[in-house]
């Protein structure tokens, strides 16, 4: 999975990946056991629209570090963060893009 999820995808916008000195420290904590029930209303993103508004799931992204800096603190957006949009061939743009978590 993680060559699917992590490698793969980074390959193809010529990101580094892996853990190794001069990579960007970006990383999920998953708590494979955790549960999290679905509110359509409160997801953090464009559309709340989802067939799993109301179901429980299995597995819960616990903390995301971008970059280094935490933006997920116990399932939480911990604050404004700030990337890049990229698609295939975008790696290089430097153009940040912030994402606001209200």
């Amino acid at each position: 999975l993680a060559d699917w999820w992590c490698h793969r995808p980074a390959a193809m916008l010529g990101l580094p990946a892996g853990i190794r000195e001069g990579a960007p420290a970006n990383f999920v904590a998953f708590d494979p056991d955790g549960r999290c029930t679905v509110d359509g209303r409160s997801l953090q993103h464009r559309h709340p629209v989802t067939p799993y508004d109301g179901s429980t799931l299995r597995g819960r992204v616990e903390y995301v570090w971008l970059r280094g800096r935490v933006i997920v603190k116990n399932g939480t957006l911990a604050g404004a963060c700030v990337g890049r949009a990229l698609g295939v061939g975008d790696a290089t743009s430097n153009e940040p893009v912030r994402i606001d978590p209200t």
